[in-house]
């Protein structure tokens, strides 16, 4: 199933997502559910996507960065960054059409867990990090447009 992408400003995209459950891992559900949003991040030509980019109130996000396999993680958690940063150019499926330059850390330390609830950890850098932490920004309620400098939309710089 390919999800509707919600667009800003809808509220679910401002708002904190909730963590899931213990019980909610490894289930039917979620595993579908998982599959059908990177069905949707493909589908949308993206390569990242949120529970709250498809309407949903939980910590789910998908990081598929070029030539990769996507990589499921739920409850994800940046505990490292580093001090190093680099801006570069940004869009987001929700807020089509706008690009803008973020800073974010070169490289992190990601810890989650996977859809079948076993323990994730993943050190990233480059463009992986770069998704890691836009989609961690979505869980926060933040957009990447809050962060971004010379921001162009349909060809003007606003």
């Amino acid at each position: 199933m390919i999800y509707k992408i919600v667009k800003e400003p809808e509220k679910v995209l401002r708002g904190k997502a909730q963590p899931l459950k213990p019980e909610d891992l490894n289930t039917p559900a979620l595993l579908k559910l998982v599959k059908d949003m990177v069905h949707t991040m493909y589908d949308a030509k993206g390569v990242g996507l949120a529970a709250p980019q498809i309407g949903l109130d939980q910590q789910i996000i998908i990081v598929a960065p070029p030539n990769e396999e996507p990589m499921a993680i739920i409850n994800p958690v940046i505990v490292k960054r580093s001090l190093s940063t680099n801006p570069s150019e940004e869009g987001c499926l929700s807020v089509p059409g706008t690009w803008g330059f973020v800073r974010r850390a070169n490289s992190l330390t990601v810890k989650g867990l996977t859809p079948e609830g076993k323990p994730f950890k993943m050190n990233a850098k480059g463009f992986t990090a770069t998704i890691f932490q836009h989609e961690c920004d979505h869980l926060n309620g933040v957009l990447f447009i809050d962060k971004a400098k010379n921001i162009t939309k349909l060809g003007v710089v606003r």
